[in-house]
């Protein structure tokens, strides 16, 4: 039974998530990841400042199955079927050893290792450290007043076979992972200030998936009766060029930015689905921008189908129909931001920004195209200075051979390289004084140039550039 545990499918940051549950739920303030690599027995700890156990408390925690999942728990509680512990663990390691130390009773141990319960064909739970090489490392990271502190040592499905140069690289890749993860899950935790979580010594930054304060909030619905009420609070972020690149690379996520987007399920302000459309839609280019958090209580586990990872979950037909609902408008205002009229003012007023590219739809299909802007200032300049319709036609042949199945596969494989608004200074400044130039070409006061190019793409999203332009002293050919 412990060796088919171990294929419940935990990946490494999901298993030490499922640590920190207990940590969140024990009152701890402070965990801390520990990574410890060397040639014989590398090894990782969990360690936390919270209320601890006793030996009863303790011997309880390492049974299987040590929570009935219909019981009634505290809003605050994030496990459910007291497997959490065994399974995270067993799942990364073959010894697990728990040390527990509250503030009126002395530090307890207790040792699972499965190469023992394979040998003597029985659940033996040891009272102590499996030997003299655990206690050391024990000694080493245990809580000084109180808490726990989880031991994995031999490490088979972290520790990959192969030369040491990749065996390393493996490892600090892991570490790696497991700390964008963490910092995406405990978001909220991190944020209010509830828990201050390290990985190796380094404080934890939390990872906003919404970007709370810059994104578009959409209304606030709740639904459901007092006992069991969701919340569900709908976002659509910014464009890269209203964020600029450094900006909207951190805000893709771990995943990037077509496989963050949909719900976020939380449950106790713990993130379970990091960006999901939970099968009702497909994700699509046009609706990376929208993001949903939706909030639902631990009494709503079973109606959810909460697995024991805690990392699926499948609302109930009822939820469902209020999501897809939400979702759907929520989705429409996605696209009309990613088409570039979210940025300032609305498309047709004088301040509105002037793009190269515009977006039509044909209505008998559905389908859109795109075309150069025959508006935009430096586009309008080559066709009123080139006579005849040879300007035109270049343009029509321009935007009638878009490679849009390339750039669409491209972009699925994260292969794309995008416009950066704050990238090569000297390509975008001489962009900008061409502009300049062929506007003042046309009789355009210097007051009204400075002010067209303030709202034409792609100087729209660099105003410093703008205000180092020196109009006066501009060479024009």
């Amino acid at each position: 039974m412990i060796e088919s545990l171990r294929a419940v499918g935990y990946d490494l940051p999901m298993a030490i998530a499922d640590l920190i549950d207990n940590s969140i739920a024990a009152e701890a303030r402070r965990i801390d990841v520990i990574f410890q690599r060397d040639a014989t027995s590398p090894w990782i700890a969990i360690r936390d400042d919270g209320n601890g156990m006793d030996k009863p408390g303790l011997v309880n925690a390492m049974r299987l199955g040590s929570k009935d999942p219909l019981e009634v728990r505290g809003e605050g509680d994030l496990g459910r079927f007291g497997l959490g512990l065994k399974t995270a663990s067993f799942s990364q390691c073959r010894r697990l050893t728990v040390s527990s130390l509250t503030r009126r009773t002395p530090s307890q141990t207790c040792c699972w290792d499965l190469d023992l319960v394979r040998q003597t064909d029985e659940w033996t739970l040891l009272l102590e450290a499996f030997d003299e090489s655990s206690d050391e490392v024990l000694a080493e990271v245990r809580p000084k007043r109180h808490g726990t502190v989880v031991l994995w040592q031999l490490l088979d499905r972290v520790i990959e076979e192969g030369a040491e140069d990749l065996v390393k690289d493996h490892w600090y890749s892991e570490i790696a992972r497991v700390e964008t993860q963490l910092a995406m899950i405990y978001h909220r935790f991190l944020a209010d200030g509830d828990i201050r979580l390290t990985v190796n010594d380094r404080p934890l930054v939390a990872w906003d998936p919404f970007l709370v304060g810059r994104s578009i909030a959409l209304d606030v619905e709740r639904f459901g009766d007092r006992a069991h009420l969701i919340e569900v609070r709908p976002y659509v972020l910014p464009r890269e060029a209203d964020l600029g690149a450094k900006d909207h690379s951190a805000a893709g996520g771990p995943r990037g930015w077509n496989a963050q987007q949909g719900f976020y399920i939380y449950r106790n302000r713990r993130l379970l689905v990091p960006g999901d459309w939970l099968g009702m839609f497909q994700p699509e280019e046009h609706h990376k921008l929208c993001r949903i958090a939706v909030d639902v209580p631990n009494t709503l586990d079973q109606a959810w189908e909460l697995d024991i990872r805690k990392s699926v979950a499948r609302p109930p037909e009822w939820v469902r129909r209020e999501l897809h609902r939400i979702a759907r408008r929520t989705r429409v205002e996605g696209r009309r931001v990613y088409g570039g009229r979210s940025a300032g003012p609305a498309a047709g007023s004088r301040r509105a920004p002037i793009p190269v590219w515009n977006e039509k739809r044909r209505s008998s299909t559905g389908e859109y195209r795109y075309v150069i802007n025959r508006q935009h200032p430096v586009v309008d300049s080559l066709l009123r200075d080139e006579e005849g319709a040879e300007p035109a036609r270049t343009l029509e042949l321009i935007e009638r051979s878009i490679p849009t199945r390339q750039i669409a596969g491209r972009y699925a494989a994260g292969q794309l390289a995008t416009p950066d608004p704050s990238g090569d200074d000297r390509l975008l400044g001489g962009l900008l004084r061409h502009a300049a130039c062929v506007l003042l070409k046309q009789g355009m006061p210097d007051a009204e140039v400075l002010s067209l190019l303030r709202r034409t793409d792609p100087f729209a999203a660099r105003p410093d550039l703008i205000i180092a332009l020196d109009l006066e002293n501009l060479e024009c050919p």
